[in-house]
């Protein structure tokens, strides 16, 4: 192979690959516990987004839409942890991003609502 093939070569692999190293992974971050708050990054602009929150009360599920970063804060008045409430948060968008974050804290006598 010539030397302009090869560098030819690693330069269509270098811009094939170089939007998958920009790609970042969708992820949520519970803000606050009281009214709990789900604060969601980094998924695609203007985005659908199916948030739900799982307790051992209950699901509790929003709907937003992401901004034009990526972002949103969605906050669920009627969730409500014990001092130590177990969680999950799932949340599906409709262009594919996806996250989800679960807390099983470690509780003397094991998670309560």
């Amino acid at each position: 192979m010539s030397r302009l093939s090869l560098g030819f070569a690693v330069a269509v692999t270098a811009a094939l690959l170089a939007p998958m190293a920009l790609a970042t992974t969708s992820h949520l971050t519970v803000a606050d516990t009281a009214p709990f708050t789900v604060r969601g990054t980094h998924f695609k602009p203007h985005e659908h987004v199916s948030v739900a929150v799982t307790t051992s009360a209950g699901v509790g599920v929003h709907s937003v839409v992401a901004g034009t970063t990526g972002g949103f804060l969605t906050r669920y008045l009627q969730i409500s942890l014990g001092a130590c409430g177990a969680y999950t948060v799932r949340a599906t968008g409709n262009l594919g991003s996806r996250a989800t974050v679960r807390v099983i804290p470690e509780c003397a006598n094991g998670p309560t609502e």
